[in-house]
């Protein structure tokens, strides 16, 4: 009965990490309408503020947990905090800001596979099956199609700094997808959600320090503020903590194929609210990307 139980929370995991990610998508619906208005980093501070409200409570509740961390515990707290928390949605927001095609960044996480699987292969030791390699390859080309359907991809479309902004949030979440799970391991996910979003103001608090952005806090008004809560709660607080619940469960190596969701969810969002339909070559590629993450589900999960 235990052996059952243990197996069917396995099951839950990429599931988890997936609906994580998935609300990670709704994150463009709320920032289209503050790039104009506030500097990235300023945005991206606001967004920690809001969300240390319910971090507080948790951390203040396992606060212990703390007094067990090791060398390898900080520098993964470092790598979760001020790499995917701060580094990665600082570059994600300004490539944002400063591209004419608002999925161009959302394309780019693509290559956060590649990046945590090694990464996890190397850190984390964990073997790869050729069941692994099969459905990621499949749930790749699946999100592929379902991000750029029929068109052409090359960095003649583009301009090449929105790019490279997106490039390296890519790179920062994808390492920061190992760290998590190194610290999962050890932590609870409640408590791993509240360490992160505390490392990763104390890094914003410096870094605005030295941008002199303070006075920006004289241009909110109400909003502003009900968006920048909106930023916080759903596609930050919200979406983490099921992400980290999920992931106590799940391979780094699934979880970042898993986190394909996101690209897909936002593309959707895009159908749905802001009129952008998509082709039938982008369905199909849906279809092949939601196959793909069940048989990780069901079969990703060896020992």
């Amino acid at each position: 009965m235990k052996a059952a139980m243990k197996q069917l929370k396995a099951r839950k995991g990429p599931w988890l990490v997936s609906l994580g990610s998935a609300l990670w998508a709704t994150d463009s619906l709320f920032r289209s309408n503050l790039i104009s208005k506030f500097p990235t980093m300023f945005i991206v501070f606001l967004d920690h503020l809001l969300a240390m409200l319910v971090a507080i409570p948790l951390f203040l509740r396992e606060w212990k947990q703390i007094l067990k961390f090791n060398l390898k515990d900080w520098l993964s707290l470092v790598g979760i905090s001020l790499g995917g928390s701060v580094l990665g949605l600082v570059f994600f927001t300004q490539s944002f800001a400063i591209t004419s095609n608002y999925t161009v960044p959302v394309l780019i996480q693509k290559v956060q596979p590649i990046i945590a699987i090694l990464l996890a292969a190397l850190i984390l030791k964990e073997k790869l099956t050729k069941n692994f390699w099969l459905w990621s390859a499949i749930a790749i080309i699946g999100a592929y199609f379902v991000s750029f359907g029929t068109l052409s991809v090359s960095l003649e479309n583009a301009a090449w700094l929105p790019v490279f902004y997106a490039f390296l949030a890519a790179v920062f979440w994808g390492s920061s997808t190992v760290f998590g799970k190194y610290l999962s391991k050890k932590y609870t996910f409640s408590f791993i959600t509240s360490v992160r979003y505390i490392g990763g103001l104390i890094w914003l608090a410096i870094i605005m320090l030295f941008m002199n952005q303070w006075f920006e806090f004289t241009n909110l008004d109400g909003k502003s503020l009900l968006i920048f809560l909106g930023i916080a709660l759903i596609p930050g607080f919200l979406a983490l903590i099921i992400y980290y619940m999920g992931l106590k469960t799940t391979k780094a190596s699934v979880a970042t194929i898993c986190e394909l969701t996101f690209p897909l969810t936002a593309i959707v969002l895009n159908w749905i609210l802001l009129d952008s339909a998509l082709n039938l070559i982008q369905i199909l590629g849906a279809i092949v990307l939601l196959g793909a993450i069940t048989m990780l589900s069901l079969k990703g999960q060896k020992k």
